[in-house]
């Protein structure tokens, strides 16, 4: 790697398994690049970089750092280097070879970028499946959204992923990707999207189990010269938790509760004057029926096929109705049903809240 530019200093490696001659004079092309493709990976501050080294030794991606997407490309020697640019930057890049497997290494100004290669395409995965997923707050800060996200996501052949919701204000989220393998041979969901016309993001680096993953996800919005809700923008994390989602067959509920068929639900922030909390019964017809007064009409309605609901109740400060949507929750552990509203507007602002269906507190 050769000195660069203060300016724009970036070095990038690619970390490949030795080749059964390591004392060979020079690394040779088809050694170097034969299991070499896409690599995909995030930094801890949210950089990222999608790249693909063909067999012509030949390589191109995008890096998104500082904010911005910038492509990066080249032509890799024979020992696997190359000198060239990011966007008008000097860049180094160079294939190395070490111990870990292989990896993409990125580093500029003392920060780094790990990227893995993505599943092999004729990869059978048991991940394979579709997922609900629950994108929960881990703060309590009155200035964020403190409601759920939700999404639902499907793992095909080859770890190809994709990922469709909305964040707790409302924002689409809409993910395309692949999974990675690490050299441990666990796989990896390098999750990463711009949002807000491009000046937020949404990233993580999300584990897999056999029948869930997850992981903390960076959540930023910019400041909005325009807008209803969080106009003055965050920046915050949020806890994804994402379980196989199986439709349940006729006259079985989709949620079994260790209680029994009893639920408790719950309405919260969204500028309620107080948290509204109701009991109710989740049939095996899966029909929520809220018991008792009911001052808010809470209505919910659970599409088992999809995993989602949706629901309204009557906002307590004017009485307009407000709509509730969000995601099914299947972990036998805990089950529940999680997601979001938004408050009128009032103002010329809007607040978004919390709902959530889950057992009873249990009874000392």
């Amino acid at each position: 790697m050769g000195a660069l530019s203060v300016a724009g200093l970036l070095s990038v490696g690619l970390n490949v398994a030795p080749a059964a001659s390591p004392d060979s004079r020079a690394v040779s092309r088809a050694t170097v690049l034969v299991q070499l493709e896409n690599y995909i990976g995030l930094s801890s501050d949210g950089a990222y970089v999608n790249v693909t080294v063909g067999s012509n030794l030949r390589f191109s991606g995008r890096l998104f750092i500082d904010g911005k997407y910038e492509m990066i490309r080249g032509v890799l020697d024979g020992s696997g280097s190359y000198t060239g640019t990011y966007g008008k930057q000097q860049a180094s890049f160079g294939v190395v070879r070490g111990i870990e497997g292989e990896k993409f290494t990125l580093t500029s100004f003392g920060r780094t970028v790990v990227a893995y290669p993505r599943v092999s395409r004729t990869s059978s995965l048991y991940q394979e499946g579709y997922y609900t997923l629950l994108l929960k707050s881990t703060e309590t800060d009155p200035t964020l959204p403190p409601g759920t996200g939700y999404a639902v996501a499907r793992v095909k052949k080859g770890g190809q992923i994709t990922l469709a919701g909305k964040a707790a204000d409302g924002t689409v989220i809409s993910v395309g990707s692949y999974l990675t393998r690490l050299p441990t041979y666990s796989l990896r969901f390098p999750l990463f999207t711009t949002l807000y016309a491009g000046k937020g993001t949404l990233s993580g680096s999300l584990s897999f189990g056999a029948d869930s993953f997850g992981g903390t996800l960076n959540w930023a919005k910019p400041w909005q010269k325009m807008g209803t809700y969080y106009r003055t923008g965050f920046s915050t994390e949020l806890e994804l938790a994402g379980y196989r989602y199986k439709p349940p067959t006729t006259g079985r509920p989709v949620l079994t509760f260790p209680g029994g068929a009893g639920v408790a639900l719950e309405l919260s922030g969204g500028g309620l004057s107080s948290a509204v909390a109701e009991a109710g019964v989740l049939t095996v017809a899966n029909k929520v029926l809220v018991l008792g007064t009911n001052f808010t009409r809470l209505k919910v309605g659970l599409n088992v096929k999809t995993g989602l609901f949706s629901g309204s109740f009557n906002y307590p400060q004017n009485n307009k109705t407000v709509k509730i949507v969000g995601a099914i929750y299947q972990d036998s552990d805990e089950p529940e049903v999680s997601g979001y509203f938004r408050s009128p507007v009032q103002n010329g602002t809007g607040q978004c809240g919390g709902f959530t269906l889950k057992a009873p507190p249990a009874t000392p």
